[in-house]
């Protein structure tokens, strides 16, 4: 078990450092091609046409594709007005009840995103406009990202339940 964790844990790690590296570089080609529209429009009074459409279309990504790496390096949002109060034992309680819900919570938008990413690559959908943008690999780029965040929850989850299965296992060893 510890070794199929291992994997997971070093596997997601990866893809989600080069994911959110990707969506970095995604973020500044975006500014480069709003400073385009902006000096397009007031310099020579002829913006760039398909700049906020594509914006329109990829904007979820700039949010969702450093998702998987915000949970590898702990840096979400946490609120521990609350926890902090807590003894040891309620705070890891409390955090495997959380990772456990986030975890079936983020599973539901994962299946709910790839089902609407393959029907959305299946009729090959674009964005209705002056120049026809296609939707799915957005769509497609969104549920790989989520998918990610969703197995990093899963690794966490089963990181807490096999660190605990082998206290349980050292302490019943020792008690012999």
């Amino acid at each position: 078990m510890r070794g199929l964790i291992r994997l997971l844990d070093i596997g997601s790690a990866f893809i989600s450092r080069y994911l959110t590296l990707a969506g970095g570089i995604y973020c500044g080609l975006l500014m480069l091609a709003i400073v385009a529209d902006v000096t397009g429009r007031y310099v020579f009074d002829r913006p760039l046409q398909v700049v906020a459409t594509v914006i329109a279309v990829t904007a979820p990504l700039l949010f969702s594709m450093g998702l998987g790496y915000a949970q590898v390096t702990r840096s979400h949002i946490r609120l521990t007005i609350f926890t902090r109060r807590l003894k040891p034992r309620p705070q890891k309680t409390l955090e495997i009840g959380v990772l456990v819900i986030s975890t079936l919570a983020i599973g539901l938008l994962t299946w709910l995103t790839a089902d609407y990413a393959m029907e959305s690559w299946h009729i090959r959908e674009y964005e209705v406009g002056f120049v026809r943008i296609p939707i799915y690999p957005t769509k497609v780029m969104l549920s790989v990202s989520i998918s990610l965040l969703w197995l990093r929850y899963l690794v966490d989850l089963l990181r807490h339940f096999n660190s605990k299965s082998t206290e349980l296992r050292n302490n019943g060893s020792h008690a012999t």
